[in-house]
């Protein structure tokens, strides 16, 4: 039971006029054509880890991903796609930190709501 508890806590909560909260719903889904009032913001943030396989090279580069944050402030796994990418390698390790880093989710008149985001993940080559 005390498990149970300490989940709920964790999902969004709206109260009713009545004082009875109810527990969000997880929507992953943003609606089309609907604006949001307060845009995601980054909660912590998980810098990416520079490949192995590509240290020798040193290339410094750029990933550019698009994902939909979800009304709980999570990243939906499912979505995410890549808008601009030059290897799988970076590609991999710029979806390990989109999916590591935390986020306040975007809300629409004080309710939080998905919303699609495009992040550009930026990789130099380690100086050590």
């Amino acid at each position: 039971m005390q498990r149970l508890i300490a989940l709920m806590l964790l999902m969004p909560v709206a109260v009713h006029a009545q004082d009875t909260v109810v527990v969000a719903a997880r929507n992953c889904r943003p609606e089309p054509g609907q604006e949001v009032t307060e845009p995601v913001r980054r909660r912590t943030a998980v810098p990416p880890v520079y490949p192995a396989g590509l240290r020798a090279e040193g290339l410094v580069a750029s990933v550019r991903v698009r994902f939909v944050i979800c009304n709980d402030g999570v990243v939906d796994s499912s979505t995410v796609t890549f808008v601009k990418s030059i290897d799988p390698r970076f590609d991999a390790a710029a979806v390990r930190s989109v999916r590591a880093t935390t986020y306040y989710p975007a809300k629409r008149d004080g309710v939080p709501v998905a919303q699609i985001v495009e992040s550009m993940v930026r990789f130099s080559p380690p100086t050590s």
